[in-house]
């Protein structure tokens, strides 16, 4: 099964025109400094650093340091580059805008061989690796399409209600529809909702995560 980077995923959800934060894949502490006399953002910005492989629990790891300055963000690409990690030897990181947030949620798509499965929780970031009995699961057969009305029963399954039921819905679906999910076996993201200063909310998409192994509690049919 083909797996999705995170800064590959996140390429793909601005072309889909989601919100994600301002990010680099980097190899070196080197390439991340030049970046750095190049880009405002990695100056000014509080910054989230983390191993880019396809590896679990990156955070308990160590592999995932936030809230750092520029300086803090080459020592923690320092630390990381060349670790290893079982069978894999980290390679690249990815250093990205930190965004403040309250509150994470998680939405997958996952091609399976019956057709494709759509996971969603209102638990994201690590705590759904321990909160996996909260993802619920719409499986939809190959050639079939999910309507509006089960995806957004998908959501209410998962707790959400109001407002937040139709945003995830609506993410959702459009996680489900775009061409190129077609060609990706795996994509996954945990999505936070950032708060503004007025009562809006704007949601933003900033960490792929791959699905996990278990089996979520199936949601209603893909009628």
């Amino acid at each position: 099964m083909a797996k999705v980077l995170e800064g590959p995923g996140m390429g793909l959800m601005k072309k889909w025109g989601i919100t994600v934060p301002h990010y680099v894949v980097v190899t070196s502490v080197d390439e991340l400094t030049k970046l750095g006399q190049a880009n405002e953002w990695l100056k000014k910005s509080k910054l989230v650093v983390k191993a880019h492989e396809a590896l679990g629990s990156r955070f308990k790891l160590g592999l995932v340091k936030v809230d750092l300055d520029l300086k803090g963000a080459e020592a923690a690409t320092k630390e990381m580059i060349g670790r290893q990690v079982g069978s894999i030897t980290v390679s690249q990181v990815i250093v990205s805008e930190m965004i403040p947030h309250k509150e994470e949620y998680y939405c997958a798509v996952k091609s399976t061989r019956e057709g494709t499965d759509i996971l969603v929780a209102n638990c994201g970031g690590i705590e759904v690796e321990s909160n996996w009995d909260r993802v619920k699961r719409l499986a939809v057969e190959v050639g079939q399409q999910p309507s509006v009305e089960a995806i957004e029963r998908l959501a209410k399954d998962a707790g959400f209600t109001g407002t937040l039921l139709k945003k995830m819905a609506e993410f959702a679906g459009k996680m489900f529809t775009e061409p190129t999910m077609s060609a990706i076996s795996t994509c996954s993201r945990t999505i936070h909702k950032r708060r503004r200063l007025s009562s809006s909310a704007k949601w933003v998409a900033i960490s792929r995560r791959r699905p996990l192994s278990g089996t979520a509690p199936r949601s209603g049919g893909s009628s």
